[in-house]
């Protein structure tokens, strides 16, 4: 079998007998630079080019080769030895991933492997806050990479990514907020929110009140303001949201129940506060014409079943 597998290589060998056939066969495929015995720096630039892995196959690579196996795919890192911080760099600028086949690479090395991939951070050891920062700057939740992370460091990671705090333990109030701010459903993962921290989460989205249960007046006012469509996820709401969302949304009716439209009808029948007198007149006679318009629909179906055929 192995005298086979010898005789195969030889012949492979005499088809690349030139540097014409060599470069032909490497700009097709870069891996074919196997069967070529000390292939010039000019088939290892083609070849490499053409696939970065075909370093792999190379003994004692040109530097140029390197450079360019790199920077074609920076993982093609992970074959050569005795990497200098050049080809390190270029690797990394590539795919930051690459830093998994660097041993002890220095700051710089690892700032510009973060800054191509935040998650980069998973292979390097004791990341100075510096890094740290880098890192959840590029996304917010490679903190997940992060042991004990400090607050300056989860308060970057959530203003990139809201809900990247689902992977911060006990999040404080500063750091809650922030997630928030960012991304209303941040409030998912966070367990038992404060008003202050339901306001901040329904202002930036409405459709966010999902996650809060029984919410009070003023989360479910501000909720609906931002999206009126938010009541849909309202249970129990009150009258105040009630007429707010059909104050900014008359058409979001469709999500109240018969019910609610009732006690609406009798909250505006007995008020007495002109304040809002004009601003629920209108609503009155939309919602009375409403129920006329369903009403007479109800009675023109029941007669057609009535109808003889």
């Amino acid at each position: 079998m192995i005298e086979k597998l010898k005789q195969y290589l030889n012949d492979a060998a005499q088809e690349y007998d030139t540097l014409e056939k060599q470069l032909e066969a490497v700009k097709k495929d870069g891996l074919a630079i196997r069967f070529i015995k000390s292939p010039t720096i000019k088939t290892q630039l083609a070849a490499v080019s053409e696939n970065g892995f075909a370093i792999r196959f190379i003994k004692s690579p040109a530097i140029e080769a390197q450079l360019t196996a790199v920077s074609r795919n920076g993982l093609a890192i992970k074959f050569i030895k005795n990497q200098s911080l050049q080809v390190q760099l270029a690797a990394v600028a590539q795919n930051g991933l690459a830093i998994k086949y660097i041993n002890h690479p220095e700051l710089v090395v690892q700032l510009t492997a973060v800054k191509e991939n935040g998650y980069a951070i998973r292979y390097i050891h004791n990341a100075t806050i510096e890094v740290q920062l880098a890192a959840v700057k590029k996304s917010g939740f490679a903190i997940q990479f992060i042991d004990n992370a400090e607050l300056i460091v989860q308060l970057a990671a959530v203003k990139r990514d809201g809900t990247a705090i689902m992977y911060i333990d006990h999040a404080e109030l500063e750091v809650q907020l922030a997630a928030v701010k960012q991304d209303g459903y941040a409030i998912e993962s966070i367990n038992n929110p404060t008003v202050e921290v339901q306001l901040a989460a329904v202002r930036q989205d409405g459709y966010a009140i999902k996650f809060i249960k029984n919410p009070v007046v003023i989360v479910q006012l501000a909720a609906v303001k931002q999206n009126s469509g938010s009541i849909r996820f309202i249970y129990n709401a009150s009258i105040e949201t009630h007429l707010e969302v059909l104050k900014q949304n008359f058409d979001a009716i469709k999500h109240l129940t018969v019910n609610d439209i009732a006690e609406l009808i009798s909250y505006i029948d007995n008020n007495d506060d002109e304040s809002i007198v004009n601003e629920i007149s209108v609503l009155t006679k939309r919602i009375e014409n409403l129920a006329s318009k369903l009403k007479h629909t109800t009675h023109e179906q029941k007669e057609s079943r009535t109808l003889p055929y």
